[in-house]
């Protein structure tokens, strides 16, 4: 019993023995594998570092995006500003009669879209009456006169036998007030007759300016009253267009003119909601020198002469809603490129570009100056002329951040990215 006794329990102790060695195994496996990873992967990082594929900023050689610029292009100090605006007549009126009266006669050219020339007459009421009214007031004068001439010769008479003592003083007293009221009554004839000259001329409306006839509403044998709108007439020898600008486009509008040795010239074109369909060359006449209090602008007037010139009747419209181009000059270099180098319309991004065709971002601040769809024009305190600009725009955009600027020619960019696709493989 013991001997079997004794066995079992020397088999135990020996399957322990095993197990304990068996579980030791491992442990040093793994424990060794761990450090052979970590000294490798310290190989790598240094290695890396001091090969320059770990650059600041936490790029790596894949992070580095490709991107393309744009050259600057330099535009001088000159360009133009827009503004938009009505096309008014100098002077738009409405005819009215000054004394009641029949119309006697029309004018033919008294018609809308008629033309009548300056002083030329537009109706004429019946003046029959007025005309006997001058025929009297005349005649007045002339009694008036006659009487003033009877009296001077009495007056005179008179002065003369107070003078010698053949007539009382009082009488000539007399003849002195007499011939002061007959100068009197002379002067109340001529102003009578003056009255009715100009009572004669109110018979007959006249065109005050070379006019244009909007619209009209009489007919001979009609009845008018004084006051009442018998047409209206606008003047046709130029136009004037008042443009709402802001204070710095005001200003660099301002500086062209000063530097030009002649009016400057603007082109007054329609708009998509004009009627018109012609585009007439104007010029700068005034630029204001005080603000709008409410729309914080400064009115800049453009004068274009010839605007409704009978040759232009149909193409150009009165009133009518149009877009000005004016020349400006700004105090600062310009420059232009595609709209897309600008970023929140105050900046774009210069790319300093090294010889391996890599570079790095620096940020310039920028004045848009005038944008279009595709393209704008701003200034800079800087020069760019000709400086790289980043067209493609990044997740992240900062100062420093190394680029890969891609080819200029297509095909040198599509085999650069076939190559790499290569590489990848």
């Amino acid at each position: 019993m013991q001997g079997s006794g004794g066995k079992r329990m020397t088999e135990h102790s020996e399957r322990n023995d095993k197990a304990d060695a068996d579980g030791r195994k491992p442990s040093k496996m793994w424990t060794i594998g761990g450090a052979v990873v970590l000294l490798l992967g310290v190989g790598v990082f240094f290695g890396l570092r001091m090969l320059g594929g770990a650059p600041e900023g936490g790029q790596t050689e894949e992070t580095v995006p490709m991107v393309e610029v744009v050259a600057a292009e330099a535009e001088g100090r000159r360009y133009t500003v827009s503004e938009e605006g009505f096309l008014r007549p100098l002077a738009e009126i409405a005819v009215t009669a000054e004394m009641a009266g029949r119309v006697e006669e029309v004018s033919e050219a008294l018609v809308a879209g008629g033309r009548i020339e300056e002083g030329e007459p537009l109706f004429r009421l019946d003046d029959r009456e007025v005309r006997a009214q001058l025929q009297q007031a005349e005649a007045d004068l002339q009694s008036a006169r006659a009487q003033l001439s009877r009296i001077e010769s009495d007056a005179s008479r008179q002065e003369r036998l107070a003078e010698i003592g053949a007539a009382p003083v009082s009488r000539a007293e007399q003849a002195r007030s007499d011939l002061a009221g007959a100068r009197a009554g002379v002067s109340q004839a001529e102003a009578q007759l003056e009255i009715a000259r100009e009572r004669l001329d109110d018979t007959v409306v006249r065109a005050p300016f070379s006019a244009t006839v909007q619209s009209e509403s009489l007919s001979v044998g009609s009845y008018v009253t004084p006051g009442e709108v018998v047409a209206r007439i606008y003047d046709n020898t130029a136009a004037r267009v008042k443009l709402g600008m802001s204070p710095d486009d005001a200003g660099a509008v301002r500086r062209a003119q000063r530097a030009s040795d002649a009016p400057l010239e603007v082109a007054v074109s329609p708009t998509a909601a004009s009627a018109s369909t012609l585009t007439l060359i104007g010029t700068v006449e005034e630029i204001g020198t005080a603000l709008d209090p409410q729309a914080r602008t400064v009115t800049v007037t453009v004068r274009v002469e010839d605007a409704f010139a009978e040759e232009n009747a149909g193409l150009v419209y009165a009133n009518d809603f149009v877009a000005a181009t004016l020349p400006a000059l700004s105090p600062i270099a310009l420059y232009a490129a595609p709209s897309g180098v600008l970023r929140k319309d105050a900046y774009v991004w210069t790319v300093e570009a090294g010889g391996d065709g890599r570079g790095a971002l620096s940020r310039v601040e920028v004045t848009p100056i005038k944008q279009q769809e595709d393209r704008v024009v701003f200034s800079s305190e800087g020069d760019l002329a000709d400086a790289p600009l980043l067209l493609t725009a990044l997740t992240e955009e900062v100062d420093g951040l190394r680029v890969r600027i891609a080819p200029a020619d297509a095909e040198q960019r599509l085999a650069d990215r076939q190559r790499e696709s290569g590489s990848s493989q």
